[in-house]
């Protein structure tokens, strides 16, 4: 089993208690490890970096399926639309409240938000 981890924002840390294996996740820089699983099932996982707003709600679970299974997974995915580069959740390039602007263009108060 492989994994590349690569972070949009801000530092996280991928953590999956189960595996007693921890990985921090720097923006622009990937990080990947490789393990080998000893049973199939369904193990917890969660941001274990104090990374900001919504922090407490990165938690994520790691499906060990056979390959089979996993092959199925995949079908469904391309069969549905969903292949291509993970880009990251809906608040992974804003913070939920605060107004933004796109290249420097003014925001709705009138202030230059660079």
């Amino acid at each position: 089993m492989n994994f590349r981890l690569h972070s949009p924002d801000v530092i996280h840390s991928f953590w999956v208690p189960s595996f007693y294996f921890k990985m921090d996740v720097i923006p622009g820089r990937e990080n990947s490890f490789s393990m080998t699983p000893t049973r199939y099932g369904v193990f917890a996982g969660r941001c274990a970096e104090l990374c900001g707003f919504l922090h407490s709600e990165m938690l994520f679970q790691v499906h060990v399926v056979t390959q089979s299974q996993f092959e199925a997974h995949l079908r469904s995915l391309k069969a549905a639309g969903q292949t291509g580069v993970v880009l990251g959740g809906r608040n992974s390039d804003t913070v939920e409240g605060l107004e933004t602007s796109v290249q420097g263009l003014e925001t709705g108060s009138g202030e230059s938000s660079r």
